[in-house]
């Protein structure tokens, strides 16, 4: 996995016991490892998500770091401390959406490229499937699957009503389990 860029002195221990909020307010107030420690605390679970959108490792990882920089920097912004995990998936959205963007303005790249982060066959499947779905189901699902985020939390972070979520969620549902199955 890439190192990630955290603000110089940060050390972010895994092990914080603080709550999201409370480490906010921290780093609002100037200490860097809170702000670590959210990094290291979210880490994991943003690049899945930005991976599950965008499709490649490097990628994932590329928007991640880019999500987690444009939060520190607007940290400020944020009034809702408790509400950073859903801050940063709008963030995370805005940067996998910008990317997908900019790859199909770009050349391909040669056969081969890229192919020390292939991932196994099932996951490759999987990533397929969700490549076909339209953006908008994909973010959905991943959002409620890789985040954890709850039906609530993504109709905030979607500017949306969470029954248009659940509506969204199960359509994507349906409609990757066509594709799974063949029927799509």
């Amino acid at each position: 996995m890439a190192t990630f860029l955290m603000p110089e002195g940060a050390e972010g221990p895994m092990d914080d016991p603080r709550t999201d909020a409370e480490l906010v307010e921290a780093a609002k107030k100037g200490d860097l490892d809170a702000y670590g420690a959210l990094v290291e605390r979210h880490r994991e679970a943003v690049v899945a998500a930005a991976y599950h959108m965008v499709g490649d490792l490097h990628s994932a990882e590329d928007a991640a770091q880019e999500a987690f920089v444009e939060a520190f920097r607007k940290l400020r912004k944020l009034r809702e401390p408790g509400r950073f995990r859903t801050w940063l998936f709008s963030i995370l959205r805005r940067k996998c959406r910008r990317l997908k963007r900019k790859r199909r303005e770009e050349p391909l790249a040669e056969p081969g490229c890229g192919a020390h982060n292939s991932p196994p066959e099932e996951a490759l499947d999987v990533r397929l499937a969700l490549d076909s779905l339209p953006a908008r189901y994909r973010e959905v699902l991943v959002a409620k699957h890789v985040l954890g985020l709850s039906y609530a939390e993504i109709a905030r972070a979607l500017r949306t009503s969470e029954g248009n979520v659940r509506v969204l969620c199960f359509r994507a549902t349906e409609r990757l389990r066509q594709i799974v199955e063949g029927e799509g």
